[in-house]
């Protein structure tokens, strides 16, 4: 599961979690948050809404998210290779 974690009431980060049934026994990935706001970069204050898909042809994560530096919200994408997330 990717969800959205916040380290106060203006700054979203992107975590990763897993579960063997989705119900109990979530493990969180070690390196959370896996996405967080860049220092002066287009998602400088939040980073949030992540829709995650696995690319089994090229053999990749593609996570979009949505971002946010000061008023302005943009949509990015991250890019994993490999179908090992960590966890």
């Amino acid at each position: 599961m990717f969800y959205i974690g916040f380290r106060d009431e203006h700054r979203a980060q992107i975590g990763l979690a897993r579960s063997k049934d989705g119900i109990a026994n979530w493990r969180r990935h070690p390196a959370n948050p896996i996405i967080f706001p860049g220092e002066e970069t287009w998602d400088a204050d939040s980073c949030y809404k992540p829709f995650a898909i696995y690319e089994k042809a090229n053999d990749r994560w593609l996570v979009w998210y949505n971002g946010r530096r000061q008023n302005i919200e943009q949509i990015g994408m991250a890019i994993h290779k490999g179908k090992n997330l960590g966890l």
